[in-house]
């Protein structure tokens, strides 16, 4: 395979070697190769039936930013206007969210990790759209086309990677069924291609990389598979910079043997200096990219208080089981794989213990993540990415399944034909719209399990809806509410407050004395008796999460007349994240400092009771 690289390109070098591959794996694993072919079938299919049309957008279009910035417009900080040019002709998202400013600089919220994994089809659609007619401009339809098919390839090269990394340790026939399973029996294959360009997709062919490396070097002992996994976790760290836990796997092989990877690596000191060089070279990408943009080496772009990890509240118990997004309850089969991490435990793999401490601190992390719900996705997609790992655990399970008597295997296989169908079904209920993808409830759930279509009104059992229209959350069904009094200011016409400063009548309330049930809404109703077209301040309403504030609002009042006086409603939806230590702040903001009376001030809170 050397000689290959050196005389021929990457592409004819890759080519050669899946092809010779390929053929090793019809010699000496029949079952493999047949379950390879199928599910390329299947992932090419369902590619081509969700075909992304807009791929440039959200996240997505954050994570690739990087590269039209830094090749295209020599402008790494975005200090140019192309970047308001490109919102108004791509509407890539509602708000620019995928950037911080600072100082007259954009920092982008991502790492640079995905830009670097999207530079082939960049670089791809950058040459078509050159000696095409379409505009070269990073964002035109040849850069959308190329990331998608690119994205796809990558999911290919992730099954085929697993695959390589398996043979080391399970038989053929074992290994065909593994994948069958991981590929259309849990939610990879929603995330990985309903959702193709997300970073999900490509760690998981990157975390099958690196099992496939280690697998290789624990057997073969050729020092060329160093670089190989040094790339591999730096390019994790580089898109997820929690991904380095995957370090452990390579690190701790073998640890306390005498075939340990550590004793073996420090006797191959030319490629292992090689493979640190490599792992600080990607590394640095990102700490120069801080540097051009922030100023500082280091900087945490996640400032949203909203949104982070927080690793003294996990969401535990709502990651697995919960109908809004339970892991373990729209990928039952994944069972197979959480009780399989026992036997993995007992097994002689020799890196057993870094497997299953890096599976625990990753769904822990998974856990830690404010928004555990992780947006419009099918069961916990960020699990996605560590399925080649607990494709091990899942192997160590089904080794004591086929290793029983005829009635258990068969009510497994069974099972796991039952289970694999329902996966189908939810995916394809979830592509419809049918099983919501973020705002499911138990009565919701079974409403429309097993349905094609959505029964009439079961849409009233969803969670609320808080995408905002017009920068406001509609509140529907509000007569469904329990209505309290939280404050009343007490003001008259006769005794009527009037102000003239920047802020007024700042008050703060702590979210317990707030938040009784589940949504909650506020409701400013506010009276005067002057004209507030003279002059009124705006109401900004916003809580205060880890000293920040989170959700913030700021409302100019729609007055209605009544008589000589002016009433108004401001409503506030009270965010989904809290903590006991978390206020609710409301102010009036006079900013061009009017004189302005108020007559009337009265806090509401309006309660629904929670849906789970």
């Amino acid at each position: 395979m050397a000689k290959i690289a050196k005389s021929e390109g990457l592409g004819i070098c890759f080519s050669r070697a899946f092809l010779l591959s390929s053929l090793h794996m019809k010699a000496r694993q029949p079952f493999t190769l047949f379950t390879l072919i199928a599910l390329w079938a299947v992932q090419i299919w369902t590619f081509s039936t969700h075909y992304q049309q807009h791929p440039l957008s959200w996240d997505v279009f954050g994570y690739y930013l990087y590269l039209p910035a830094t090749f295209i417009h020599q402008d790494p900080a975005i200090q140019g206007d192309w970047i308001q040019e490109v919102y108004s002709d791509y509407s890539p998202s509602d708000t620019p969210y995928q950037l911080n400013k600072l100082d007259g600089k954009h920092v982008n919220k991502y790492s640079a990790g995905m830009a670097v994994l999207y530079s082939p089809a960049f670089a791809v659609g950058h040459g078509i759209a050159t000696f095409s007619d379409a505009p070269a401009d990073g964002f035109s339809e040849p850069y959308q086309h190329a990331l998608t098919i690119w994205s796809l390839i990558v999911a290919m090269l992730g099954v085929w990677f697993l695959s390589k990394a398996l043979k080391y340790w399970f038989p053929d026939k074992q290994i065909a069924l593994m994948l069958a399973i991981l590929v259309i029996g849990t939610n990879y294959l929603f995330t990985a291609l309903v959702s193709v360009n997300m970073a999900h997709n490509y760690l998981f062919t990157l975390v099958g990389l690196l099992l496939w490396a280690c697998s290789a070097y624990h057997h073969h002992k050729q020092a060329k598979w160093l670089p190989v996994m040094a790339v591999s976790v730096a390019l994790m760290a580089l898109a997820r910079p929690t991904e380095v836990i995957f370090v452990l796997l390579p690190l701790f092989w073998g640890f306390k043997t005498n075939d340990s990877f550590l004793k073996r690596a420090l006797t191959q000191r030319k490629h292992l200096l090689l493979s640190i060089v490599l792992f600080v070279l990607i590394g640095s990408i990102q700490l120069i990219y801080w540097k051009v943009s922030s100023g500082s080496w280091i900087y945490y772009s996640y400032n949203n208080p909203g949104e982070g990890l927080d690793f003294t509240h996990p969401y535990i118990l709502e990651v697995l089981f919960s109908y809004r997004k339970g892991w373990l309850l729209y990928t039952p089969l994944m069972i197979i794989a959480v009780v399989g991490l026992v036997p993995l435990s007992r097994s002689n793999f020799p890196a057993k213990w870094p497997a299953i401490i890096i599976l625990l601190l990753h769904f822990y992390l998974v856990a830690c993540w404010t928004n555990w719900w992780y947006a419009e996705s099918f069961s916990q997609r960020p699990m996605v990415q560590a399925y080649p790992l607990w494709a091990l655990a899942m192997g160590s399970m089904l080794l004591k399944i086929l290793n029983r008597g005829k009635v258990l295997k068969g009510f497994a296989f069974a099972m796991v034909f039952v289970l694999v169908g329902l996966n189908l079904f939810q995916s394809w209920q979830v592509s419809k719209n049918i099983l919501h993808p973020s705002r499911t409830t138990k009565d919701y759930y079974w409403s429309v399990l097993g349905k094609t279509y959505i029964p009439k009104g079961a849409t009233s059992q969803l969670l609320i809806d808080r995408t905002p229209v017009n920068g406001e959350v509609p509140w529907p069904n509000r007569d469904s509410y329990t209505r309290s009094l939280v404050k009343d200011w007490e003001f008259s016409a006769e005794d009527y407050f009037e102000g003239t400063k920047e802020f007024h009548l700042v008050s703060k309330w702590p979210n317990d004395e707030l938040l009784v049930a589940h949504p909650t809404w506020l409701m400013l109703e506010l009276e005067t008796q002057k004209d507030p077209a003279l002059g009124f301040p705006d109401v900004v309403m916003t809580y205060i999460h880890d000293n920040k504030a989170h959700n913030y609002q700021q409302r100019s009042p729609v007055w209605k007349r009544t008589g000589d006086t002016w009433s108004t409603e401001v409503h506030y939806l009270i965010p989904e994240l809290q903590r006991p230590n978390d206020l609710f702040q409301f102010q009036l903001y006079n900013f061009d400092r009017h004189v302005f009376e108020l007559s009337g001030l009265r806090l509401y809170k309006y309660d629904l009771p929670r849906k789970d």
